[in-house]
């Protein structure tokens, strides 16, 4: 998932050097992507990243998570690590049109990353 995010982000402030015009921003680094990124200050983008069914998002969150996650407040489930967050709380299903969940990665409890997928009934 990381990885994809990376990706998303290369591409997307690729494409739109003028969205960062004036924009404080600072440079992340990840080993495992082999890539740096520019990330804004203050609230990482959400970068929309496909959908799953109802049923797949609570299984893929509990395999991005791992064991020992913990739910911090209503709808947000942190990772042992304090390093991968979940969130699906109100806000994600309150309407029927927008459901969706984020999978997001933490630095120093900070969101770096956000994806979000929107979730579909089962089939």
């Amino acid at each position: 998932m990381t990885q994809l995010v990376y990706l998303l982000l290369t591409l997307l402030f690729s494409l739109s050097s003028s969205a960062l015009e004036g924009n404080a921003v600072y440079w992340q680094s990840s080993l495992a992507a082999k890539t740096t990124v520019p990330v804004p200050r203050g609230r990482a983008p959400e970068i929309p990243s496909g959908q799953i069914t109802e049923s797949g998002v609570l299984r893929q969150a509990e395999n991005y998570l791992g064991r020992g996650y913990k739910e911090v407040s209503p709808g947000r489930y942190v990772s042992a690590d304090g390093t991968r967050q979940f969130r699906y709380g109100v806000h994600e299903t309150r309407n029927p049109a927008n459901h969706h969940a984020h999978f997001e990665s933490l630095q120093g409890g900070r969101v770096t990353e956000n994806a979000v997928v929107k979730i579909v009934p089962d089939p």
